[in-house]
């Protein structure tokens, strides 16, 4: 079976705005995974670099920083009520990066000092003329096919790739064309109707013909010095595609921004901390120490180029500054650890070392927030959820636990309850 990939020149994601049939939707997705973990598998080398063509409009690109900026600032003023540490948006979560960010890094499909042929066509079309257009961009170098929109109106891009490959091994052709979806294109010339060929020089159509799949008849007529619409001939079809700004319009009509807004801030506790959010309750007590040392990478070079250590320095942070916190990790949902956490936070207290509560999960049913709120009003102290970082340094393995200073090494101390 020939295998089509869809090189799209507009990635706006439109699944799951459309109101289409979700099992539908979902095979569509486990197919695309395939493709996207091997793509070689599916795809000619020239299929997999025409991929790598992707232009987003202006006009979307805005749209999406809007949104994504607003949900990330009205996380943020909802993170401030909770002060704990790592309790923060990524900047580059906002407009700067990301799939709609400023800085999305464009390839135009006509690229400059190059020619470029281009069959306009629409899956509408019958058979027999989508057949023999399709083989005119065979041998050719730089020939591309293009459709203005996606297969049907409540398509997504998944759904019309693989209604595209159903439709061309259909049609039995003997090579696997370059087929975009490219509605700047279809604007470019204005068309209305297919098939049209043009020939591009870097962005600037040479000459176009209406109905006639020959791009070397309208070379000859480049030769002879004409240019621009050479007229039509041969029969014209509609377009069955609508264009793929009407279909975004249409679809974020439909779009509730603020539901969707908020749906984000409600899921960002359950997205949040899931490979150590279950660590296993401690089975019995024991403890453990660890050396603090650090081992320096690089030379560390202060004013004056004055070298406070030098690369291979081998110090422990404990011989220099003084550890006077005491760490508190536990688990949020059981109700015993909070006892035990809120009863070793006054322990800390009464030994003048600064409590340092961290809990490895809590209540994420309902509304998270209300239950962290909840959560934090049963102590004096901020609380921090467990990070990567701090559980790799501290080698926690189970909770509740304990970490404190002790003769310059870290005591780690897990606490059975039982």
């Amino acid at each position: 079976m020939k295998r089509l990939f869809l090189s799209l020149c507009l990635c706006l994601p439109l699944t799951g705005y459309a109101d289409t049939a979700v099992q539908n939707a979902i095979n569509a997705a486990k197919q695309a995974q395939e493709i996207q973990k091997n793509p070689e598998a599916f795809l000619d080398p020239s299929t997999i670099n025409a991929f790598k063509n992707v232009e987003i409009p202006e006009s979307a690109i805005k749209m999406a920083q809007s949104i994504q900026a607003k949900t990330h600032d009205d996380l943020n003023e909802k993170l401030k009520t909770f002060n704990f540490m790592g309790a923060q948006v990524n900047e580059e979560d906002a407009a700067g990066s990301g799939p709609f960010g400023s800085n999305q890094d464009n390839n135009a499909i006509l690229k400059s000092d190059t020619v470029t042929s281009i069959a306009y066509v629409s899956l509408g079309m019958p058979d027999d003329v989508l057949k023999q257009v399709l083989m005119a961009l065979h041998g050719r170098e730089n020939a591309i096919a293009v459709i203005r929109g996606l297969a049907d109106e409540d398509h997504n891009i998944a759904q019309t790739m693989f209604a595209i490959n159903d439709r061309l091994d259909a049609l039995d052709l003997n090579h696997t064309p370059n087929l975009y979806l490219d509605f700047t294109l279809f604007d470019k010339l204005d068309i209305q109707r297919v098939p049209v060929f043009a020939i591009f020089d870097g962005e600037e159509p040479l000459a176009y013909v209406e109905g006639l799949p020959n791009f070397e008849w309208i070379e000859e007529q480049i030769e002879e010095g004409k240019n621009g619409g050479l007229g039509q001939f041969g029969a014209m079809f509609e377009i069955a595609e609508e264009h793929f700004m009407d279909t975004i319009e249409r679809r974020l009509k439909t779009i509730d921004f603020e539901a969707q807004k908020e749906q984000a801030i409600a899921n960002y506790w359950i997205n949040r901390g899931r490979e150590y959010r279950h660590l296993p309750k401690a089975l019995e007590t024991q403890s453990y120490y660890l050396d603090m040392s650090i081992t320096v990478t690089e030379d560390i070079v202060g004013l004056e180029n004055h070298v406070v250590a030098r690369k291979g320095d081998t110090f422990n942070p404990l011989e220099v500054v003084p550890f006077n916190r005491y760490g508190i990790i536990f688990d949020g949902t059981d109700e015993d650890q909070v006892e035990w956490a809120i009863e070793q936070e006054r322990f800390a207290i009464s030994q003048n070392l600064v409590p340092v509560l961290i809990f490895t999960d809590f209540d994420v049913k309902g509304d998270p927030w209300k239950n962290l709120e909840a959560l934090q009003k049963r102590f004096q102290t901020n609380l921090g959820q467990m990070i990567q970082p701090i559980k790799d340094r501290f080698q926690i393995e189970a909770v509740p636990a304990t970490f404190q200073a002790e003769e310059k090494m870290m005591k780690i101390t897990e606490v059975a309850l039982d």
